[in-house]
């Protein structure tokens, strides 16, 4: 029987503007533990759609990808290559050892957040002035 533990997880959006290139994106993820007294270590999960990181989806798809190579021992995480559009994230905690993955002795997801990423808009192509 897994445990339930409790991560609350809050988003923020870094958005790089240099000028005239085009604009890329990253989604910095934090939360805390929901057990002050345990060590874990944690896998972050970008969803394609709300609800496509279930207890039967190992985090390699349809709509449900592991975001860290390894278990973070850190509670925040960086991702560097969301998509545009809709994303949603979840995290799951590992309690011990996860020598292989998928991990047997991962939590539920914790709860969902969900990131809305425009596609960046091209700057207006100026003409030369024509001299007449």
């Amino acid at each position: 029987m897994k445990k339930l533990f409790l991560i609350a997880i809050s988003v923020v959006l870094f958005s790089l503007c240099p000028v005239v290139q085009a604009q890329s994106h990253s989604v910095t993820l934090s939360w805390k533990s929901g057990n002050s007294l345990a060590t874990f270590t944690y896998n972050v999960y970008r969803e394609t759609s709300s609800g496509a990181c279930t207890a039967t989806t190992i985090g390699s798809g349809p709509g449900c990808l592991r975001l860290n190579v390894a278990p973070l021992t850190a509670t925040v995480f960086t991702d560097t290559t969301p998509p545009v559009g809709a994303s949603f994230y979840v995290v799951r905690a590992i309690s011990g050892t996860c020598p292989n993955y998928p991990c047997v002795n991962e939590s539920v997801n914790s709860n969902e957040v969900s990131v809305l990423l425009q596609a960046p808009i091209a700057p207006p192509v100026l003409n030369p002035p024509v001299v007449i």
